[in-house]
């Protein structure tokens, strides 16, 4: 379909109007706009029941779960990418660091801040897994640098400005492996576009 964007005040026109002006936007495209008849639902209803059985299915193969750990490392690094790019955009010579402990336990540092990924699943089973994100004021040593002797010395508990954010791993028809947060479903980028803003906000705190 053509790329078409529409514009309404819900304050000024009321949500029955809105979802007209869309109709109409579909057929002048060809579209054809009608009902959903009982039987409809009730197809859309099964579909829906048999892919999450599927999810659940691909979730216990060796995999699925690869395919999950792969959009928690994607996260990671699309935090990473971002940073990097807003510190050379700006010339503000950010110190930023990404390493990771496979998918299960990952650190991105800027400019002091640090956002600490933590990745919990069964070993051979991610239906019930979840990825916990914290972005703290404080520098925190990736694994390999921890492995190498380096260990920072980080603030007091209650000196670091700490966010918490969860998501439940899903599976979308047509996003793939995704996330659950506040009832939406979001992307891995979603979930690191996030995770970047609050650690914009600890930055800028720190000047």
């Amino acid at each position: 379909m053509p790329r078409v964007s529409i514009f309404l005040d819900l304050q000024t026109y009321p949500f029955e109007q809105a979802v007209g002006a869309i109709k109409r936007q579909v057929q002048q495209l060809g579209g054809d706009v009608k009902p959903q008849s009982p039987s409809d639902i009730a197809r859309a209803k099964l579909s829906a029941v048999d892919f999450d059985r599927e999810t659940e299915r691909v979730f216990r193969t060796p995999e699925g779960v690869q395919l999950a750990d792969d959009a928690v490392v994607r996260a990671s690094e699309w935090l990473f990418a971002e940073l990097r790019k807003l510190s050379d955009e700006g010339g503000r010579n950010w110190e930023v660091v990404s390493g990771r402990d496979h998918a299960r336990y990952g650190v991105v540092r800027a400019h002091g801040c640090s956002a600490l990924f933590n990745w919990e699943r069964h070993f051979n089973d991610c239906n019930e897994g979840e990825l916990t994100i914290r972005a703290m004021g404080a520098s925190f040593e990736t694994p390999e640098e921890g492995r190498a002797g380096k260990h920072f010395r980080h603030f007091g508990s209650d000196k670091i400005p700490t966010v918490e954010r969860n998501y439940k791993v899903t599976r979308h028809p047509a996003l793939g492996v995704a996330w659950l947060s506040g009832g939406k479903v979001v992307t891995s980028e979603d979930v690191a576009g996030e995770i970047l803003n609050l650690m914009i906000n600890l930055i800028t705190r720190r000047g």
